[in-house]
């Protein structure tokens, strides 16, 4: 309802109907999981930010709206610069509106804080996942491929590191189980992740290349079979993804986000057309922001809200395509 403020009604139809019925996001939102509500959140802080009002509560609601969808994925930590540089580039009061803004965000992160204060004595608003997220997906490859060694043999070498740190810091296993504790161990896996893809640059590079490839191909079915057939069996790493049901489908796949890509870059080309780009500028640079900030772990379900910004693309790039068979005949 609120894309018709910007495009004809065919350009809405044909969004509504990619984000209702694609396959990807489909699968995330068919039952209300956490990835559900943040889908769900993204959709309506798009549409609350078309045709927003400079006014005090209008931005206010909005930093709140982006605080709460940080409470659902911690990817989107950063989120809140994408949209304050929106509000620099395209709103008359920045910066009255950029404060108001940041009260709202401020106002969820401070919630969060006293919250994890009270239950473990320490002020954060960090979540273990964006500490230890390194160190758990891209540390591990980095050091397959330098050493050209195997997943056991890196679990080996990490816990030989994790082991020496608790002897210097003289923690034992119960200690982690406070969590007070664990947290000053993922301050130490953050640390040392840092260390291990700096001390390795090149070869980190070629790793977040690779992963970067795997999380830009779409898996429309994949969830069907991560979740059923594999899924309580065996470990997902060595699960689904090693299987013969993911090899089979890999060319399909490739064609797949092919496709999707292809009517997309269509439509981005025709958006020169379109007088009024904020909201377009809006929708690129949250593509370019949740690429960049979860690439690097390879895998393509964390692709997904991708595809709620490429909607708009799609359809444009659909609508652009329908012309030009039209011109053709």
């Amino acid at each position: 309802k609120k894309l018709l403020y910007l495009f004809d009604h065919k350009v809405v139809l044909i969004t509504g109907l990619f984000l209702s019925f694609e396959p990807t996001i489909f699968f995330f939102h068919s039952s209300f999981w956490s990835e559900s509500i943040f889908l769900s959140l993204l959709l309506i802080i798009f549409g609350f930010i078309i045709n927003i009002k400079d006014r005090f509560f209008s931005y206010l609601t909005l930093g709140l709206l982006v605080g709460i969808l940080y409470l659902q994925r911690t990817v989107s930590i950063y989120f809140f610069i994408l949209v304050i540089i929106y509000i620099l580039f395209f709103s008359e009061k920045k910066i009255y509106l950029t404060s108001i803004f940041l009260t709202g965000y401020l106002i969820v992160l401070i919630l969060l804080g006293v919250s994890n204060y009270k239950r473990s004595d320490v002020f954060y608003i960090t979540s273990t996942q964006a500490k230890d997220g390194f160190w758990m997906y891209l540390v591990p490859n980095i050091l397959i491929e330098r050493d050209k060694i195997d997943f056991s043999e890196v679990t080996k070498v990490l816990d030989k590191k994790m082991n020496s740190w608790k002897l210097e810091n003289n923690i034992n296993d119960n200690d982690l189980k406070i969590e007070k504790t664990r947290l000053k161990m993922y301050d130490y896996q953050q640390k040392e992740s840092f260390k291990i893809i700096l001390n390795n640059f090149g070869v980190s590079v070629k790793v977040i290349i690779k992963k970067t490839l795997h999380f830009l191909v779409f898996d429309p079915l994949g969830h069907t079979y991560f979740f059923h057939k594999y899924d309580y069996k065996t470990p997902h790493s060595i699960g689904y993804f090693k299987s013969e049901d993911h090899k089979k489908f890999i060319i399909p796949r490739v064609i797949y986000s092919l496709i999707i890509y292809s009517v997309c870059l269509v439509g981005l080309f025709s958006c020169l057309k379109i007088r009024d780009k904020k909201y377009l500028y809006l929708l690129f640079g949250s593509l370019i922001y949740f690429t960049l900030v979860q690439s690097w772990i390879g895998n393509n379900r964390y692709a997904t809200p991708n595809l709620i910004f490429m909607s708009v693309f799609f359809s444009l790039g659909f609508c652009e395509l329908i012309k030009l068979k039209k011109f053709i005949k």
